[in-house]
């Protein structure tokens, strides 16, 4: 029987929001607002040194009425975001996310992060096994 496969490299969006954590809260939110993305990681040297999701903007930021060109993206991350390297198995992860409030992770390759892996990718790949798993019950044949 051939082996289910399970990584995190077979779920990752590889279309990310990267910025620096020099930035402007204000054009990382618009940057996000462009891409249609809920999250932005901050990079230095290849490497994720922190995240920015839309609540930490909306927490951080507007609610305490900060001018958002006056707020640095490094003043507001969440910084040492835990990164998942490329084979890591994603079945486990869901209660990662869970235990860690944790929406999203970076995803990283030799050191270099090339995406990102979402709650939704997540739990997508376990339907997708579960359905493989239900598919392969379903289509096999037991002799009494």
């Amino acid at each position: 029987m051939k082996k289910q496969k399970r990584t995190v490299g077979e779920i990752i969006s590889k279309k990310f929001v990267s910025i620096s954590k020099n930035m402007d809260v204000l054009k990382v939110g618009r940057l996000m607002t462009k891409h249609k993305s809920r999250y932005a990681i901050v990079i230095e040297k290849k490497k994720a040194i922190g995240m920015i999701t839309e609540n930490d903007i909306l927490r951080k930021v507007f609610v305490k009425n900060i001018d958002g060109n006056s707020i640095k993206a490094h003043e507001i991350m969440t910084k040492k975001p835990i990164c998942l390297p490329v084979e890591a198995d994603f079945v486990p992860l869901y209660d990662l996310m869970k235990s860690r409030g944790i929406k999203q992770f970076p995803v990283e390759k030799k050191g270099n992060i090339i995406g990102i892996v979402t709650e939704e990718a997540i739990l997508a790949g376990m339907a997708h096994l579960i359905k493989d798993l239900d598919w392969k019950l379903i289509s096999t044949k037991v002799d009494i």
